[in-house]
């Protein structure tokens, strides 16, 4: 009768956590769907359509999943409703969304120093010759704290950031008289474009921070 019992537990358990696993998009508003990443998301699945036989104008299929996905989402919430306390009490909550789209001007952290001699490169993610404090700057946290700065989000926190990495520079290089953050984007460039050139053109900074060291 126990055996019975665990197993009929097991099974719930696995239909309540794969329930919550469902991906479903945090923070979305209807004005996002202007955003120019998000648009060459939609028009890939409206060629899905098109090469299916469904024919759909651009702007109307935009309506048109805006419309579904909130069905969906309101739908997801009513059916987890009644789940929530059990979430809570087993711990299973998911706390992480999946990605609906392609960022396709990706941005990495840099942080420059002068020490009275003109910028030099400190740390610059996803490099091997400049990797001050990258233990930390690596770190997942971290690097989901910068993701946000990469979509052109959490410019407050960029600031904060800033602040902390100003705190230890000083500490750290004691004759240095300025420090730097900025966001260093690169846009995936055309196939045909990087085989031809072999580098990334089209990269721009934005979101500079400087703080004085003295």
């Amino acid at each position: 009768m126990l055996d019975h019992l665990r197993a009929i537990f097991v099974v719930l358990h696995l239909i309540a956590i794969t329930a919550v696993a469902f991906p479903a998009p945090v923070g979305m508003r209807r004005a996002d769907l202007d955003n120019p990443d998000v648009q060459a998301a939609i028009e890939a699945w409206r060629g899905v359509a098109g090469a299916a036989g469904l024919a759909v104008d651009a702007e109307a299929f935009r309506e048109q999943l805006w419309v579904a996905g909130s069905q969906m989402l309101a739908a997801r919430r009513s059916a987890l409703a009644p789940l929530q306390p059990y979430y809570r009490y087993a711990g299973t909550s998911q706390g992480w969304a999946m990605f609906g789209y392609l960022n396709h001007t990706p941005a990495r952290l840099e942080i420059h120093i002068d020490n009275g001699t003109g910028w030099e490169p400190l740390f610059i993610a996803r490099t091997t010759a400049h990797t001050w404090r990258a233990h930390q700057f690596d770190q997942e946290r971290v690097r989901g704290l910068v993701n946000a700065f990469s979509w052109r989000s959490s410019r407050r926190r960029m600031r904060a950031l800033a602040d902390w990495v100003a705190v230890q520079a000083a500490a750290d290089f004691p004759a240095a008289r300025r420090i730097r953050l900025q966001m260093h984007t690169r846009p995936l460039p055309d196939p045909q474009e990087l085989r031809e050139s072999r580098v990334l053109a089209h990269t721009k900074t934005y979101w500079p921070e400087l703080r004085e060291l003295k």
